[in-house]
């Protein structure tokens, strides 16, 4: 496995105390590469910034964590966030043949997440061992692991990379950011937009997704309620994909996207809240009987269930300013509680 290398990336004393978090499981990565006949590198950053103190050369701080397995001289420096801009770790790389990397390190949402990039950017098949990299805000961490997948890498925890070390990997699952297994999930959804800001807008202080991304990048990556939910500028993305496409005028009757919230009231003020920040209206709030028809509680304080033992939706549609229609509905219940149904067996 000569051709394979593990990559930890600024593991220094000057990163995020939660290093301390993921030092066993880097250790324990560092043992499996080991056994597997894998190159191990170490990647240090030192800082130029006359402003920063951390990461300076020649001090405590930029010199590697103690706790930390040292088992090879494949130290490299670099002074950008993407490791591929050191020239000394780029010439290792072609020496030895490598074009498989497994990733560990921090901060995942700063140099990790450059190096992961442009290795499957410059074709590397790329590995993010989930439980091995760590970030100073671990809230992040979700929405990273979906950030390396949508970029083509593949995201596991270590023990699954352990199980199938004799395993080959197919190339092709690794640049998808395919799981290695027998079926697939549903992971989230994109929608490809024409006007970024516009939409950001709309879906970050009309619908109060957390979109953390300015009005004019290319793309959104947002982790929600643990759903991917995607916006991508449309001419970025027939730039990538070598193709032109068509797009519907007016409203978009192909899809839906369903939001849900817990009580029917909610339903009526999140409606007139949309509408009165410029969503399009296409069904006012109104109950829909849906349901299995088992026996329920026909009681008058089961007020979301009807006397054929139905349960009752109140729903609504709205329209986004690009005419991607949105579901707000509610069962009258909690978000946990909405699908266990009573009576059914």
């Amino acid at each position: 496995m000569k051709n394979k290398a593990l990559v930890v990336i600024d593991l220094q004393n000057d990163i995020t105390k939660n290093y301390q978090k993921i030092i066993g499981q880097v250790n324990k990565a560092i043992d499996w590469a080991m056994s597997n006949d894998m190159h191990v590198v170490y990647i240090r950053h030192y800082n130029l910034s006359e402003k920063t103190r951390t990461f300076k050369s020649d001090t405590k701080g930029a010199e590697l964590v103690p706790e930390m397995k040292v088992v090879s001289d494949n130290i490299f420096v670099k002074t950008k966030a993407n490791a591929l801009t050191s020239e000394e770790f780029t010439e290792f790389i072609e020496k030895n043949g490598i074009n498989e990397f497994f990733i560990a390190g921090a901060d995942a949402t700063g140099c990790v997440k450059s190096t992961c990039f442009n290795m499957t950017k410059a074709g590397y098949s790329v590995h993010v061992i989930s439980d091995c990299v760590t970030s100073y805000d671990l809230k992040k961490m979700d929405e990273m692991y979906a950030y390396y997948a949508k970029k083509g890498c593949e995201v596991k925890e270590l023990k699954d990379y352990m199980g199938g070390a004799d395993r080959p990997v197919d190339d092709r699952l690794a640049r998808t950011g395919t799981k290695w297994r027998q079926s697939m999930r549903l992971d989230g959804f994109g929608l490809l937009v024409e006007d970024m800001g516009k939409m950001i807008r709309f879906y970050r202080d009309v619908l109060g997704f957390e979109i953390k991304e300015e009005e004019n990048t290319s793309n959104v990556y947002l982790v929600k309620d643990g759903t991917l939910f995607l916006l991508y500028g449309r001419k970025d993305f027939e730039k990538m994909t070598s193709r032109r496409y068509e797009y519907i005028k007016g409203l978009n009757g192909h899809f839906e996207i369903a939001l849900y919230v817990d009580t029917f009231e909610e339903v009526d003020e999140a409606y007139k809240k949309a509408v009165e920040n410029g969503a399009t209206s296409v069904l006012e709030p109104e109950l829909e009987p849906w349901g299995c028809g088992c026996p329920v509680d026909t009681s008058r304080e089961a007020r979301s269930t009807d006397r054929a033992g139905r349960r009752d939706q109140r729903t609504c549609y709205i329209a986004d300013p690009e005419g991607n229609l949105i579901e707000i509905g509610s069962w009258n219940k909690s978000y946990e509680t909405k699908d266990l149904t009573e009576g059914c067996t």
